[in-house]
């Protein structure tokens, strides 16, 4: 736990820093646009509830693999489910680029 906790602290602190140093310097300036807010809104809000249902989707399986195999195999499958997401990305982005 408390590599973690060291870990999102200098994550933390390191943001805190990089964003005093840009206002500092003036290389981000912030303001606003109420009508690009509202656009924004508009556009992402309705994709909360897809987004949702995503998360849904990935955790319904694992949820299911720990009731009936436990929590090892669980581990197991997670691996799996990266290197295996790993390897579609690179394989349909080859596919994508030499596909006619």
């Amino acid at each position: 736990m408390g590599r973690i906790q060291a870990q999102v602290l200098s994550i933390v602190l390191v943001a805190i820093l990089a964003m005093w140093i840009l206002i500092r310097t003036k290389s981000i300036q912030f303001s606003y646009n109420l009508e690009m807010i509202r656009s924004g809104l508009k556009f992402g809000l309705p994709l909360i509830p897809h987004n949702v249902g995503s998360m849904i989707l990935f955790i319904t399986d694992r949820v299911i693999i720990n009731r009936f195999m436990g929590l090892s195999e669980v581990g197991v499958y997670s691996v799996a489910f990266q290197l295996c997401g790993a390897m579609t990305l690179i394989a349909s982005s080859f596919n994508l680029a030499y596909a006619p």
